[in-house]
């Protein structure tokens, strides 16, 4: 049990980290909304994060900031110490004493929240997590020690998946839909987009590495290639099984013995590693 718990929080706070890579200050605290819960600062300096218990309903939207403070909380607490009957270092840190107001201070205490938690799943004796909280849990006393770690992951996953789909929204918010302005301007289907000077050869790959099945058919109905630096459309097609699209892409002249630079592979070999076993031999027998 303590092995499968572990290695559940080793793996969400390792994505939830990579997924804070490059945040700006701006982004920490940008409000996509009026009316946010975010860090503020006060009258006399300090900086103060939005709470009160018993929240307003409907509950405010909340920015990076808030999330960060609230899941250093998660990480941090002496609760998750004191729940568990262990003493560990280092000291706790309370979501209610901190603000942090710089994607730096929030990232950095976020981490030293986390190393506290490592500590707690650590010092943890295995055969005790299986014993019910007792009066420390106050509602939850007979809840096992168990059923309490999983809360906080729960709480840690989600509350990392909220900051991560705010990072795709202020990313959105900008335009930042595609490297290319051009390709961007298709997905997001401005008028003329389709029309514009300087869309890529490859267009139609490049659609396709977005998800944009829609638009991928349009591209092909006004006569933009259909290969390009793989992995091609094709590729893309054949790992999803997209066999309507699969039959677009080759009647345009798509090819079926392109290799994709990372693995090697044909789209053939894409279906094939996707468990798509009759796309992968048809595709297969148009390579001779």
């Amino acid at each position: 049990m303590k092995q499968h718990l572990s290695g559940l929080s080793d793996w969400a706070w390792g994505r939830t980290r990579k997924r804070l890579d490059g945040l700006s200050d701006d982004e920490l605290l940008w409000e996509p909304y009026p009316g946010c819960w975010t860090v503020r600062q006060m009258a006399d300096g300090s900086w103060m994060s939005d709470w009160v218990p018993m929240e307003p309903s409907p509950a405010p939207l909340t920015t990076i900031a808030w999330r960060m403070v609230h899941l250093i909380g998660c990480y941090g607490s002496a609760r998750n110490s004191d729940w568990l009957a262990v003493e560990v270092e280092p000291a706790p840190l309370e979501s209610w004493a901190i603000a942090p107001h710089t994607a730096a201070e929030a990232v950095e205490l976020l981490e030293q929240a986390h190393v506290r938690w490592r500590a707690v799943l650590e010092a943890v004796d295995a055969a005790s997590l299986a014993e019910p909280l007792g009066p420390i849990g106050g509602q939850y006393a007979k809840d096992t020690r168990a059923s309490f770690v999983w809360h906080m992951l729960d709480e840690m996953i989600h509350h990392g998946a909220e900051m991560a789909l705010m990072r795709d929204l202020y990313t959105a918010s900008r335009g930042e839909v595609h490297r290319d302005p051009s390709v961007a301007r298709v997905l997001r289907a401005e008028p003329g987009s389709f029309e514009q000077a300087g869309l890529p050869e490859n267009l139609v790959g490049e659609l396709a590495g977005s998800g944009r099945w829609d638009l991928v058919e349009i591209a092909l109905d006004r006569g933009f290639r259909p290969d390009g630096p793989p992995p091609t459309a094709l590729h893309r097609a054949a790992a999803m099984d997209l066999t309507r699209m699969i039959d677009r892409l080759l009647s345009a002249g798509a090819d079926p013995k392109a290799r994709d630079p990372q693995f090697g592979a044909t789209p053939a070999e894409w279906a094939e590693f996707f468990g798509h076993p009759e796309t992968a031999r048809r595709l297969g027998a148009l390579r001779g």
